[in-house]
């Protein structure tokens, strides 16, 4: 398998076509996300730096452990290495400004409604679900509060290690509000000048776990709102109507889900309704 592999000018490893071609399989069937032809040499650098941090010689060596293991820890590791995850707090707005009209306004006037269940798949370092953890807290009274389920699902543990620490770059909090910054972080000083952290009281709301939702997804309660958005922008149609499938299974009748406003779904399940581009109401009755 080495052999495969060649140098470049500088000595860094230069994959060849076919190891390329075969990461480029393996991460569609596995992760179910296209990795670019263009992406070749970002994948090597990426791939080094992994070798670096751990007890791989090269990236040869590691794409050959990943294809002949099954190993989920090292599918873990690399799927880690090679994705990216650019996210902030509030992204698109709208899509909160619908929450708040459609859903929060909905749980609070409903009394008989014992619990609301919220689901933020791919939630990267974390922006997304605290986002609605915040929105709730405002919106919501204590004892409402109480019956908010609000999970976060990635498939990156370095991801989910920086969401359940709550420390993010002052860039993700510009589209917050200044008195919602105030009332829920914390500035960074000396070191950490440059950073926010968010409060106890917001971090409290959320629970976070390991996810591929490339896989059968686990046996959890109906939601009423799940939100997957700028997860699937790099699919193919067919992962995008499984995976659509898939998450509206896990919608409450009448649950809504969210996909990003740059993600085009041309060919959605029959039984969705589009209300408005990029959010899609389960039908059956309402939550």
């Amino acid at each position: 398998m080495g052999t495969l592999a060649t140098k470049n000018t500088k000595g860094q490893e230069v994959l060849a076509q076919e190891q390329f071609n075969k990461l480029q399989n393996f991460a569609k069937e596995h992760w179910g996300f296209d990795i670019h032809p263009n992406k070749k040499n970002l994948v090597e650098n990426r791939l080094s730096s992994l070798c670096r941090k751990n007890k791989f010689s090269s990236p040869s060596e590691v794409l050959e452990s990943l294809f002949k293991t099954d190993s989920k820890d090292l599918q873990i590791l690399v799927f880690d290495s090679l994705s990216t995850n650019l996210t902030s707090f509030f992204r698109d707005p709208e899509h909160f400004d619908f929450f708040e009209k459609e859903i929060l306004e909905t749980f609070r006037k409903s009394k008989g409604l014992s619990k609301l269940r919220l689901w933020s798949a791919g939630c990267s370092i974390g922006c997304e679900p605290y986002s609605l953890a915040i929105q709730c807290k405002e919106s919501l009274s204590a004892s409402q509060l109480s019956k908010i389920y609000l999970l976060g699902t990635d498939y990156s543990v370095s991801v989910l290690a920086k969401a359940k620490e709550a420390v993010f770059p002052k860039e993700t909090v510009q589209k917050i509000q200044k008195d919602l910054l105030h009332r829920h972080f914390l500035k960074g000083v000396g070191k950490a000048e440059g950073k926010v952290k968010l409060k106890n009281e917001i971090q409290a709301l959320v629970h976070f776990r390991l996810l591929n939702l490339m896989e059968s997804l686990p046996g959890m309660e109906p939601f009423d709102a799940i939100f997957c958005r700028n997860v699937m922008i790099y699919f193919d149609e067919n992962t995008q109507a499984s995976l659509i499938k898939r998450l509206t299974e896990q919608l409450k009748p009448g649950g809504w889900l969210f996909v990003g406003s740059a993600e085009s779904l041309p060919r959605i399940s029959s039984n969705l309704i589009s209300v408005r581009p990029s959010i899609f109401q389960k039908q059956g009755g309402n939550s």
